[in-house]
């Protein structure tokens, strides 16, 4: 590939993505970066720790969780926080207590005041997924009233939104896979001066791109999600060559020739010979996945006699499967020369086509404001295989005179192809709905048509391999975002 098509390419993919980042980015411009409590020590008494709340509700959340009396916790909530007191709706956790109270029954505040001259009440809030938590607020019959603002788990805003989006510029190479040999300069000493990996592949940018719609969570808490996943825009091209300056007059000797003996005059006696390597790769796959929640924070008393909420790091993990597509191109373009003049030209095509299901898995640790983990899937796939091979060479016949002689072929074959591929990675969280990601990845694929394993220089064209395994690595840098 020209440097050119290269940068051309790489800018695009890198404007596609910026643009992007920039909506999403701007999705929330009124949330600060939430920071959870950390776990202290506490040697001696302390006042209460403010206790941090969703952004877009920080100035609703009270200062300090109160404790409820008895040497209880405050009771836990649907989004793993803390509510500061009860409501007759809600008898999780008090039964076992032993509260008085049955269900349906008023219950009068923990905290009384005058309706004349009430302390601070929160409106109705919604969560940031748009399922409610709270919006009521009760008055018992004696005219008091109690605040039920929630106190949210400071891991509930993680990938909190409806929908989220990866995209990754990747930089890859093709790793080197069987070598054949093509051409030989010297016939006594056999130095191999032309194979099909003499060359070897540069690494090229390309995109990953992910959009994902949240679905909503199960009675265990866990994420589900639908998410359409595309791997590509890999193009790699490999040119290598090799000269003989010598004269031909000396090379019926078998001296300073190219490819001498060879069964197809073409590629004989040449004085250059080269080739040009193409391949380009493209992916595309459909996922349902499941994953977990960050833990709970964690809940620790005081000397003082206040709950202090603390955050939790712990591990997420995944499921996910689905269907998946991929397009494997080669074109191995081998060409040979006397003088100026072109005498051989050899041009070998293979495609495949593969479609079949994939499973996938997720691992990653969260801290405060950072992951680091690693993912994988495994595809099995029926691969459509079809290769072209077309020759032209100049050809002498029995009358002395100089011709053209062409041949063509062209053969399918349906084969399983396996795909392993994995990933391990990094990520910042720099908003509480966008972090930068960096990772490095390996693909490896088996069961598929390398046009550079598909070509020979025999009288009649090679059997088609459809064996060829193909090894794909390399860096990749990204932003993923919710909204």
């Amino acid at each position: 590939m020209s440097r050119n098509s290269k940068a051309s390419r790489t800018a695009w993919i890198a404007a596609f993505s910026f643009a992007v980042t920039g909506t999403l980015y701007g999705q929330r411009p009124s949330e600060p970066r939430i920071n959870p409590i950390q776990t202290v020590q506490f040697d001696e008494p302390l006042p209460g720790l403010d206790v941090p709340s969703p952004a877009d509700e920080e100035a609703l959340a009270p200062a300090v969780v109160p404790n409820r009396g008895s040497g209880l916790p405050p009771e836990l909530g649907m989004d793993g926080g803390s509510i500061v007191t009860p409501t007759p709706m809600d008898t999780d956790g008090y039964a076992e207590s032993g509260l008085p109270y049955d269900e349906g029954q008023t219950f009068e505040s923990p905290i009384p005041h005058s309706v004349d001259q009430p302390y601070e009440v929160a409106p109705p809030i919604h969560h940031d997924m748009g399922s409610e938590i709270w919006d009521d607020q009760s008055i018992a019959v004696d005219g008091a009233c109690w605040d039920q603002t929630p106190v949210y788990n400071s891991g509930s805003w993680h990938r909190s939104g409806r929908w989220y989006a990866e995209q990754e510029l990747i930089v890859w190479t093709k790793a080197d896979q069987k070598s054949q040999i093509l051409a030989t300069r010297d016939v006594n000493v056999p130095a191999l001066d032309l194979t099909t990996t003499t060359e070897s592949f540069d690494f090229e940018p390309g995109a990953r791109l992910t959009i994902g719609h949240n679905l909503g969570r199960d009675a265990a808490g866990r994420d589900h999600a639908w998410e359409a996943n595309f791997l590509g825009l890999l193009d790699w091209q490999a040119r290598a060559k090799v000269t003989n300056e010598a004269s031909l007059a000396s090379t019926f000797l078998g001296v300073s020739n190219l490819n001498f003996g060879s069964a197809i005059p073409g590629f004989v006696l040449n004085t250059r010979q080269e080739y040009v390597y193409d391949s380009d790769i493209n992916s595309v796959s459909l996922n349902y996945r499941i994953r977990t929640r960050p833990s709970r924070d964690s809940l620790a008393l005081q000397p003082n006699g206040v709950w202090v909420r603390h955050a939790t790091s712990g591990q997420i993990r995944s499921l996910s499967g689905g269907l998946r597509t991929m397009q494997l191109n080669e074109t191995f373009l081998y060409s040979a020369y006397r003088g100026i003049s072109e005498t051989g030209r050899y041009a070998v095509n293979t495609e495949n086509d593969m479609y079949g299901v994939q499973v996938g898995g997720e691992l990653y640790e969260k801290g405060n404001d950072f992951q680091f983990g690693v993912r994988g899937n495994l595809a099995a796939m029926m691969n459509f295989a079809n290769r072209r091979s077309n020759l032209s060479f100049d050809d002498t016949d029995l009358a002395g005179e100089d011709f053209v002689n062409r041949r063509s072929e062209k053969l399918s074959e349906e084969h399983l192809a396996a795909m392993v591929e994995g990933t391990l990675f990094a990520a910042y969280e720099i908003r509480p709905n966008v972090s930068l990601r960096l990772s490095y990845d390996i693909l490896f694929l088996t069961g598929v048509a390398i046009a550079s394993e598909n070509i020979g220089l025999d009288e009649s064209f090679p059997v088609m391999t459809t064996t060829g395994v193909a090894v794909y690595h390399g860096a990749s840098t990204g932003i993923v975002a919710t909204w």
